[in-house]
C-alpha cells in the first residue's frame, strides 16, 4: 500500500494526504487515535524494566554480549517502527482527494515545511541515539540501550516516510510539473 505513495501533508493527529506516484492521485488517510499517555506509560514501563534487568545484566555484560544485543536491537527496533508506522493510518478509510493547483502549492509548502522541522527532530534522536550506544557499550546500561533503540525506531519511522521523494514531490508541485 505504501510502495508508491509519498507522504505529502500531515493535519495535525488527524489524516496525512498521500501522493501516489504511479497514479497521480492524492489519498487521505486518517490517524488512529492513540493516547499519548499510554506511550509514556509504555516507555516508563519499559525503562523501568531495563532498569530492574541491569542489576542481573551487570553480572554477565561485556564486549561480546553488549556487541550482540546491540546487533539484534537494530532488526527489531526495524520490525516494531514497520508495526508503528503501518498502525498508525487507518487505511480501510482511504479517500481519494481533489484539490485545485492553488491548495495543492499550499499544502506543498506547508508539507516541506513539516519535513524541515522533521529533520531537525530525526537529528537531534539520531545524537541522542548515538550517545545511548555509547554508553552502552562503555558502561554497559541496559537502559541507554532502550533508549537507543527507541531513538532507531524513530529513525526508521522517518526513513519510511520517504524524505528524499517528498523533497523531490515538493520541487515538481513548485516547479509545476505535477497537475491533479
Amino acid at each position: 500500500m505504501f510502495n508508491t505513495r509519498v507522504p505529502f501533508y500531515r493535519e495535525k493527529e488527524n489524516y496525512t494526504l498521500f501522493y501516489d506516484v504511479d497514479k497521480n492521485q492524492l489519498y487521505r488517510l486518517p490517524h488512529t487515535k492513540r493516547s499519548s499517555g499510554l506511550y509514556i506509560i509504555a516507555f516508563l514501563l519499559v525503562l523501568y524494566g531495563s532498569y530492574t534487568l541491569n542489576d542481573i545484566y551487570q553480572n554477565y555484560q561485556g564486549f561480546m554480549i553488549n556487541l550482540a544485543l546491540s546487533l539484534i536491537t537494530l532488526p527489531l527496533s526495524f520490525v516494531i517502527a514497520k508495526i508503528f508506522y503501518k498502525g498508525y493510518y487507518i487505511q480501510d478509510q482511504m479517500s481519494n482527494i481533489y484539490i485545485d493547483q492553488a491548495n495543492l502549492l499550499n499544502y506543498a509548502v506547508q508539507g516541506n515545511e513539516q519535513l524541515h522541522r522533521e529533520v531537525f527532530g530525526i537529528l537531534f534522536a539520531l545524537v541522542i541515539t548515538i550517545i545511548c550506544f555509547i554508553i552502552f557499550f562503555v558502561m554497559g546500561l541496559l537502559q541507554s540501550l532502550v533508549i537507543g533503540v527507541m531513538g532507531f525506531v524513530a529513525v526508521w519511522v522517518f526513513v519510511f516516510m520517504k524524505p528524499y521523494s517528498r523533497i523531490r514531490l515538493y520541487k515538481k508541485v513548485q516547479r509545476g510539473e505535477i497537475k491533479l
